[in-house]
């Protein structure tokens, strides 16, 4: 069995988990309360015996910042992706970090010349699918989750 973690860093962090493939949740989280919220996660889905026995295969990916941002807020979204991989590693997940066009490719079939509203359009497009809810009242139509389902889609993809 494997879980894997999405991660869009921000100062909300949008993250997204995956149990073999299988999409199980997307919500907003910080690094801090990661353990707690895996721990919760795992305890949801009767899985914290496979988690703390070293049964499960964790793995993370991560999306790396964009390097064209102005300086002090490259900075700042360096700074969260390293508490990111600091939170994963001690939690022992196996970490990826991930250029945003290489998933929006993959996953939303978009091209890297796309404009940001339609990499929008396809992220929320994407993960509907992804979750099932393109036909229910229950879709998504936040980027940021959107894009934290598409970033550990890419993952279990692969």
């Amino acid at each position: 069995m494997i879980i894997t973690i999405g991660i869009d860093p921000g100062v909300k962090s949008a993250v997204s988990a995956f149990l073999d493939n299988n999409f199980l949740t997307a919500k907003y989280i910080i690094p801090e309360d990661f353990s707690l919220w895996i721990f919760y996660l795992m305890r949801e889905n009767k899985l914290e015996k496979g988690y703390h026995l070293g049964i499960l295969e964790r793995q993370a990916v991560i999306e790396r910042p964009y390097l064209n941002l102005n300086a002090q807020t490259l900075i700042t979204q360096s700074i969260i992706v390293g508490r990111w991989i600091g939170a994963l590693e001690k939690e022992k997940f196996n970490v990826t970090q991930i250029t945003p066009s290489k998933w929006y490719c993959a996953v939303c079939r978009g091209k890297a010349r796309d404009s940001r509203k339609m990499r929008k359009r396809n992220s929320i497009y994407y993960a509907n699918v992804i979750m099932g809810t393109l036909t229910t009242d229950q879709k998504i139509n936040d980027h940021n989750l959107a894009d934290a389902i598409n970033i550990g889609a890419y993952k279990t993809r692969r």
